[in-house]
């Protein structure tokens, strides 16, 4: 990394922004900085932060003892675009959209407002410039589609270039992690276990009847392929440690270079991953049916679908929690060490509690809670009233009790039969045994229907994405159609 140049002193930033942007001076400029961490695809129930059985996040585990770490945080989708317009502007998402907004705050643009130098290093290509999520940043470092992908240590590179840039001010550094997004493709795999090691008793289960309900002539062909699943848990684990360990590399350079201490760190994920949980939606299953065909047509390959592809081993299409149960953690100045918190929260709390804690007035009138309050204490954290996401055309309701409900667009239900959804979270985490409707039930569903109908981006919803964003979704394997 490069050499950094001398701080200008904070006081005089200080004098010098009061002056031009009205900040209130003060005798020496301790304003926060802020890491934003984000880690595509990053499961909360495959770290050890959050008592996974394997040793996947040391250092995350480290920041978590040094602040905060919610344990039971949910993301407002379970794919990368609709989470992450989340994250900036603070507001759920309940349309598909391809481009951030131009007329909504986001948090680049409301801490540059405010004086703090801003950068983001972001590996995921859909969240391009064109996309709009370019806006606040000073510096800015996005994956070209079609080009190499950036691996952890490529980010660190060029966060080192930001932070090698310092001018005296706070700053606001957005790093997009992507390792743990497939393909899985980690320097070394930590593990080589068996499906018995990394699945449940359910999981299990729901593999043996995928392969159970296929055609006759498939069974053999698919049943041959079930103790290679293992190697892809092992794989995505493999991507977790890599990345933990770099973020950690990233923290002791700020550690060694004074700037650890007066800098709020804070690591959320957009969304989980399937990792073969559950049968594949069958919206994919159409999908991946004719671009099989289709590839077979071109001489590519027999046509045949693979177990994993039918299992969910990605993300997107269903709202269970493996896929929107994420990290929420939280270190720095204004953070009590070693908060485990247990309630239940959103990805809805982060803009205004990391707003909070920089000491920003708000960003604008947001649905979420800020936190900041509870976390410089240790305070109790009380529950959400409760906490919704949506991914395409489904949707999901939870509440403190452990009651869920998740409801599929009516075309969803018309087209391919599927169910309106309860679950009891208390007695079955692992939403294996939908529970008949109730009132209760019925009632969020009718909330879920409102919340859409009245969504802050509806008016710039649609179902159509430009040329460039249509490659970016093929090259991050959310289109697969053949060709």
């Amino acid at each position: 990394m490069s050499p950094r140049r001398p701080r200008a002193p904070r006081a005089l930033t200080a004098l010098l922004l009061a002056l031009v942007v009205g900040l209130p001076a003060c005798g020496g400029d301790e304003r926060p900085n802020v890491l934003f961490i984000v880690v595509d695809t990053l499961r909360a129930d495959h770290l050890s932060t959050h008592g996974y059985g394997w040793e996947t996040s040391p250092r995350l585990d480290a920041l978590a003892e040094r602040g905060a770490v919610f344990l039971d945080c949910t993301a407002q989708s379970s794919w990368t675009m609709p989470s992450m317009m989340s994250l900036m502007t603070g507001r759920p998402v309940f349309h598909t959209l391809w481009k951030l907004p131009g007329e909504m705050p986001v948090l680049g643009d409301h801490f540059r407002g405010h004086g703090w130098r801003t950068g983001a290093v972001v590996a995921n290509s859909l969240l391009h410039h064109d996309n709009g999520y370019a806006r606040g940043f000073e510096s800015w470092h996005v994956r070209a589609e079609s080009t190499p992908h950036w691996n952890a240590e490529e980010v660190n590179r060029r966060a080192g270039d930001f932070l090698a840039a310092d001018d005296g001010r706070p700053w606001f550094l957005w790093l997009h992690y992507l390792d743990p997004h497939h393909p899985y493709e980690p320097p070394t795999t930590p593990w080589d276990r068996d499906n018995a090691e990394v699945f449940t008793e359910g999981e299990l289960r729901t593999i043996a009847q995928v392969v159970d309900q296929a055609p006759a002539g498939d069974r053999e062909r698919l049943a041959a392929q079930v103790p290679g699943l293992a190697d892809v848990v092992d794989r995505y684990d493999g991507e977790i440690v890599y990345t933990d360990a770099q973020i950690g590399a990233l923290l002791d350079r700020l550690e060694a270079d004074g700037e650890l201490e007066n800098t709020l760190v804070v690591l959320v994920s957009d969304h989980g991953e399937g990792l073969f949980a559950r049968p594949e939606h069958p919206d994919r299953i159409r999908e991946l049916t004719e671009a099989a065909a289709a590839a077979a047509k071109n001489g590519r390959g027999d046509g045949e679908l693979q177990l994993d592809d039918l299992l969910q081993d990605e993300h997107g299409y269903w709202m269970f929690q493996e896929l929107i149960h994420t990290p929420f953690i939280v270190a720095g100045p204004g953070v009590a060490p070693g908060q485990r918190i247990e309630a239940m929260v959103s990805n809805l709390d982060v803009a205004p509690t990391v707003i909070s804690l920089a000491g920003l007035p708000a960003m604008a009138r947001l649905p979420g809670r800020d936190h900041a309050a509870a976390l410089a204490t240790g305070a109790p954290i009380a529950p959400a009233d409760v906490v919704v996401s949506a991914c395409y055309e489904n949707q999901a309701a939870r509440t403190p009790d452990g009651r869920k409900a998740i409801l599929p667009l009516e075309l969803y239900e018309r087209n391919f039969g599927l169910p309106r959804l309860r679950f009891d979270l208390s007695s079955d985490p692992e939403e294996r045994r939908p529970l008949p409707l109730d009132d209760v039930t019925k009632g969020l569903f009718e909330m879920l229907r409102d919340l859409r109908e009245n969504d802050a981006f509806r008016q710039y919803s649609s179902n159509q994405a430009d040329a460039e964003t249509l490659r970016r979704l093929r090259e991050m394997g959310y289109i697969r159609d053949g060709g």
